[in-house]
C-alpha cells in the first residue's frame, strides 16, 4: 500500500496539525419574501475562504489552555435565489464562519510555515470548516420552511467550486 505522504509529496510525519477547537457562525443575515407559487427560483452562491496564521499576544507565561499559536479559518458565504420569469429576489443569505485551530505549545511559526503555504495544507483545514458551515445554511433555510431540493432546485450537500484565498 503506498502511502499518501508520497503521493502528495509531503512527509506525513513531519507535519505539525493543529486541533480543530471551535467553528461558529460569527454573522448571519437571512430573508425569505412571497413568491408567485410554483415560480422556478435561479440562484447565485458566492464562497469566500481565508486562512490566517496568528501568535498569542500576551505578556509573560501563558496559561495553560491559551495556545502560542493558532490558525483561524474564515468562510464567507452569500446566496440569492431569485424568481427566473421576474428576477425578483425571494431568498437572501450571507453568513461569516470562523474556524479555530489550536497548535499544542512549543509549535513555533518558523516550523509549519511551509506547510501553511502548502494548498494540501491549507485544504485540509478548510475541509474540516466548509461542511459545517453548508450544514448550518441548510439548517437556516430549512428553520425557514425552505426545502432545499425542491425549493431551490438543487442539494445544499452537493460538493460546489471551493476556491481558498492567500
Amino acid at each position: 500500500m503506498e502511502r499518501i505522504s508520497s503521493v502528495i509529496d509531503i512527509d506525513i510525519d513531519k507535519i505539525t496539525f493543529p486541533k480543530l477547537v471551535r467553528c461558529r457562525p460569527v454573522k448571519l443575515s437571512v430573508e425569505r419574501k412571497q413568491r408567485a407559487s410554483g415560480a422556478q427560483l435561479e440562484s447565485k452562491i458566492d464562497e469566500n475562504i481565508s486562512l490566517s496564521l496568528e501568535e498569542a499576544i500576551t505578556e509573560g507565561d501563558l496559561p495553560a489552555e491559551v495556545p502560542e499559536l493558532r490558525i483561524i479559518v474564515n468562510i464567507k458565504l452569500a446566496a440569492i435565489w431569485r424568481e427566473k420569469a421576474t428576477k425578483n429576489e425571494v431568498i437572501s443569505f450571507a453568513a461569516d464562519y470562523e474556524g479555530l485551530f489550536h497548535f499544542r505549545k512549543g509549535v513555533t511559526p518558523d516550523r509549519i510555515e511551509n506547510f501553511v503555504n502548502s494548498k494540501v495544507y491549507r485544504d485540509i483545514l478548510i475541509a474540516q470548516c466548509y461542511p459545517i458551515a453548508r450544514a448550518h445554511m441548510t439548517s437556516v433555510l430549512q428553520s425557514m420552511g425552505v426545502n432545499h431540493k425542491r425549493d431551490l432546485g438543487f442539494d445544499l450537500h452537493e460538493s460546489s467550486n471551493i476556491q481558498a484565498e492567500d
